[in-house]
């Protein structure tokens, strides 16, 4: 499950929790992708938790939590 939020520059990104290392539940990244600025790159960041927590914590998450993520994240490679 993905959600959308506005970050101080007004632009768009989408969030979802991925799977973990290949593939299992366990210690899934939070993936952000811009999708009013597609040149931006993808980031990363780890939650410690399962993948289903990590979709729960995502969806009740505040904007303002999702930012400070967005800000902690790294960008992929």
């Amino acid at each position: 499950m993905s959600r959308t939020f506005q970050d101080r520059n007004f632009l768009v990104w989408e969030v979802y929790p991925s799977g973990g290392e290949h593939g299992f539940p366990d210690n899934p990244h939070a993936i952000f992708h811009c999708r009013s600025q597609l040149d931006l790159r993808p980031r990363a960041i780890r939650l410690g938790t399962d993948e289903a927590e990590a979709q729960k914590i995502i969806h009740e998450m505040t904007d303002a939590a999702l930012l400070d993520l967005l800000d902690r994240a790294e960008e992929i490679d």
